[in-house]
């Protein structure tokens, strides 16, 4: 179900609910975090609870931010769903990105090609200082929807992918500090660091300044999936 239809929407710590409705399609449900359309994203009403944000099938230069803080510098989960414009067949989707500030980092969901396969991971990003991926899930998305869940720990200084439900890359742990990024708090849907725009319907995205639990991440999945068995892949471990 949507997260404004769910216990999510007064969940706390949730500080946006994008749900990309015709005609408010930069519109924070939730608070007033208004996101900024660049290359005129569009509406499309085939999203996954009604009208979703379309980055087009061939996606080029589009993405939808928001510029300055959104809750604090600590934990973080962005819920959303997700459906890409065919099957990747090469090159790299920047899925989501969000960056922070206080602590001078980047934080990345990636879909990419590799070897004819196709594979999801999570990045963290100290310009000139570090650069690490964690170790790639492999795993085809087709054309389906499906929900993401993107966490960053700052207490546990780790990135953790949840696909439908279950954790597909673990853990990515890091230890270097100091600075390296002279940038404002933002958060893109559609495009990243490496400017590699993703072609996908995105719907119902959650910004939360805090880790969800394993109840709370499945909120959106429930009454989706009703009477249909919730297909999984397995986990791996990425260091």
């Amino acid at each position: 179900m949507e997260i404004i239809k769910s216990s999510l929407f007064n969940h706390a710590r949730l500080q946006a609910n994008y749900r990309f409705n015709s005609g408010a399609l930069t519109t924070d449900s939730k608070n007033s975090f208004t996101l900024t359309n660049t290359n005129s994203v569009a509406e499309i009403a085939t999203g996954k609870f009604g009208y979703g944000a379309d980055f087009s099938s061939n996606n080029t230069n589009k993405n939808l931010a928001r510029s300055g803080a959104m809750g604090s510098n600590g934990e973080r989960t962005i819920l959303f769903w997700g459906a890409r414009w065919g099957e990747l067949t090469s090159g790299i989707d920047e899925m989501v990105q969000f960056q922070h500030q206080g602590n001078h980092a980047q934080y990345q969901l990636r879909y990419y090609e590799s070897g004819g396969n196709n594979y999801l991971t999570v990045g963290r990003h100290y310009p000139a200082v570090d650069l690490s991926y964690g170790t790639p899930y492999q795993f085809s998305l087709g054309t389906d929807y499906h929900l993401f869940a993107f966490e960053r720990s700052n207490t546990n200084s780790t990135l953790k992918l949840w696909l439908d439900g279950e954790q597909t890359t673990p853990v990515i742990n890091w230890s270097v500090g100091g600075g390296g990024l002279a940038a404002t708090d933002a958060f893109i849907m559609g495009s990243g660091w490496d400017s590699q725009p993703a072609s996908f319907i995105i719907d119902d995205v959650g910004v939360f300044d805090a880790l969800l639990t394993a109840d709370e991440r499945l909120q959106s999945w429930k009454n989706v999936q009703a009477g249909l068995p919730m297909i999984f892949g397995g986990g791996v471990t990425v260091s």
